[in-house]
């Protein structure tokens, strides 16, 4: 399952005419290349959950590699709340991605790792995070904009 249902608040005015899985990346859409490759360990049904701007969506299996299932929002539910609303198209094992971020995990050992639940992290880069301190502890960047004296 490819989360894909929240605002892209963060790459506006991107956002403002494609959710943020649409956005090219390259050659191809961020949930574009998301597809390819978990096609490239045999993945053929994706499952994803839409809201904002969800119409984008409509025509989505023409363009990727697998078969997708479309789940729309009348509201945004969260990262479980979109899970338990596509729970009756999801097979086990499931993996769960964030449809704004790329990276290339061992899709292959997670799949085969039997767990109820695994959970992928990569270690945040030192002086990266939500919320930046200055000297003073004043905060001085947000969600990695930054701003007040420091800048």
């Amino acid at each position: 399952m490819v989360l894909c249902a929240g605002f892209g608040t963060r790459l506006r005015p991107l956002t403002n005419e494609l959710p943020k899985p649409l956005v090219p990346l390259g050659d191809r859409s961020l949930l574009g290349r998301i597809a390819q490759y978990l096609n490239g360990f045999g993945v053929t049904e994706l499952v994803i959950n839409t809201h904002h701007l969800m119409r984008e969506f409509n025509n989505i299996s023409n363009e990727l590699s697998v078969n997708v299932q479309v789940v729309p929002e009348s509201e945004i539910r969260g990262t479980a709340g979109g899970v338990a609303g596509a729970r009756q198209y999801l097979e086990t094992p499931a993996l769960v991605w964030n449809g704004d971020i790329w990276c290339e995990p061992p899709v292959s050992e997670l799949l085969a790792s039997q767990a109820p639940f695994t959970l992928l992290v990569a270690p945040r880069p030192k002086g990266q995070g939500s919320v930046g301190l200055g000297e003073r502890s004043n905060v001085v960047r947000l969600r990695g904009e930054c701003f007040g004296d420091e800048v």
